[in-house]
């Protein structure tokens, strides 16, 4: 009894991970206990396709489309691989990191189709509803527009310090060097911002790409240009630091960056660059611990001509490698309908990345895809749904009552007064009466401790005076004898 317990406890341990579809045809599924297998998917994608499943690994739906189409052409599919209802004309771009979905917090039926689209210069989002995967799906609302800039295809997501909202992070893109990212917050009653940050060096690049860690406290982002950074990420704030540069870029360098991932502790980073003078293809490690990464990288793989080596880490800790024929030149798409080489119908497979070089054990062309599968430049852009809580910090509570005493969740607002420059703080359902309240700047510095304060039949208000404080997000925070909660406010 307890070995069939644990069998499939193991067997769905991927959950909203255990799928990727993408390409043309191609489908993973990964188990969290045997090899991954393959299924054969309706996608049609010449970059990277979104796709999400439920807590139990069973596909829910995924979105692709063709970049080279004017948009929009993105299609949202459901997982009987036939066109969700309304889910025709969806503004997506379906290149790299272009297109994620994320679930709604505290809904287990409702989802964020998330797009950056370079070509027409916005974000957008689309409102899918989907109950589990034994019934259709029906998009609710689309291509509700977020920001109207010119930006990078490098779309981001990564779970809140709470465990239970998400981060949503892209930046501009532009000709004109820039350091400026956007930040959106998905929370159950909608998506915030976007929160405008500066940080790391200005570059006039269009074409980057990004990543996070295991915990996601930071993420490298690798551009066209030849760079190479390392950024900080404040899971309970959203504030973006940079922590160290890893390769200046310039423009003329032979040296452009093509993708990017980190292995599943950290230590390494992999990062998969084309050889304009030489036409080539490499697929660089670097070790994270050294002082200068960059300098002491090793070398995994070497090919000529160039194939556009794309990087995932994957479920089961194996990062895959996913590539194009440049037979057939840019943009990559179709293939023609009778032509099926290795290079296109399997995948490379990093095996233990977390692995100095030479013991990591890459073996290109390795994982078949399945008959009529091909791969061109993409697999699925999916945050790490199985990211937990930011245990120990200061946001890593959301209200969680004494069992003994029962009753609804105590919950809190903030709402900021721009002309009396005035923060008003509100909660109810608390099961204390003795009351501290923190609140914390964006770089996580404390602002302001008062103490003794006191909740009267569940209920709680407090002012706080802004006037000095300069503009940004702020993380309020409420602690109780029983209970800790928080909630965030913009001063602007």
């Amino acid at each position: 009894m307890f070995f069939i317990l644990l069998l499939n406890v193991n067997a769905y341990s991927q959950g909203r991970n255990a799928n990727w579809v993408f390409g043309d045809s191609a489908g993973i599924h990964f188990d969290g206990m045997n090899v991954p297998t393959t299924f054969h998917s309706t996608c049609v994608s010449d970059g990277e396709s979104a796709t999400i499943s439920d807590t139990l690994g069973n596909l829910l739906f995924f979105v692709h489309g063709i970049s080279l189409y004017s948009q929009p052409n993105t299609k949202i599919i459901d997982n009987n691989f036939i066109m969700m209802q309304n889910g025709d004309s969806i503004i997506g771009d379906n290149t790299y990191n272009s297109d994620i979905i994320i679930p709604v917090p505290l809904n287990d039926s409702l989802y964020y189709h998330i797009s950056c689209v370079s070509t027409s210069s916005a974000v957008h989002y689309t409102v899918i509803r989907k109950n589990n995967f034994q019934t259709n799906g029906v998009v609710i609302s689309k291509n509700n527009l977020l920001l109207s800039r010119t930006l990078s295809d490098c779309l981001n997501a990564v779970r809140h310090g709470n465990g239970r909202d998400w981060w949503i992070i892209t930046r501009l893109g532009a000709i004109i060097p820039n350091d400026t990212f956007f930040v959106w917050l998905l929370e159950p009653n909608g998506i915030s911002g976007p929160y405008k940050q500066h940080a790391g060096i200005s570059k006039p690049d269009g074409i980057q790409r990004s990543t996070f860690n295991n915990d996601g406290s930071q993420f490298t982002e690798v551009s066209y240009s030849g760079k190479i950074e390392e950024f900080n990420f404040d899971r309970c704030t959203g504030t973006i630091t940079s922590n160290r540069i890893i390769r200046n870029p310039f423009f003329g360098s032979y040296l452009t960056f093509w993708h990017v991932t980190y292995s599943s502790k950290g230590k390494y980073l992999y990062v998969s660059h084309y050889n304009i003078n030489t036409d080539s293809s490499f697929i660089f490690q670097l070790d994270m611990d050294l002082q200068d990464p960059w300098l002491n990288r090793d070398t995994i793989w070497a090919i000529t001509p160039w194939q556009g080596p794309f990087l995932k880490l994957g479920p089961d800790k194996r990062i895959y490698v996913a590539h194009a024929d440049i037979k057939y030149s840019f943009p990559y798409y179709p293939y023609p309908s009778n032509y099926f080489t290795n290079k296109i119908t399997h995948l490379g497979v990093i095996n233990q990345p977390d692995s100095p070089a030479v013991s990591c054990d890459f073996q290109p062309y390795s994982f078949y895809l399945g008959p009529n599968a091909r791969t061109y430049t993409g697999t699925s852009n999916l945050p790490d749904y199985n990211l937990g809580p930011l245990v120990g910090s200061g946001c890593d509570t959301l209200s969680l009552p004494n069992p003994s005493q029962g009753g609804a969740l105590g919950t809190m607002s903030a709402y900021y007064h721009h002309d009396w420059q005035t923060i008003f703080v509100n909660a109810q359902n608390l099961k204390g009466q003795n009351v501290t309240i923190s609140v914390y700047d964006g770089l996580g510095s404390l602002k302001l401790k008062v103490e003794s304060l006191k909740a009267v039949g569940g209920y709680f208000t407090q002012n706080i005076n802004a006037t000095n404080w300069p503009a940004g997000l702020y993380l309020i925070e409420l602690k109780t004898e029983n209970e800790k909660i928080a909630c965030k406010v913009v001063k602007y």
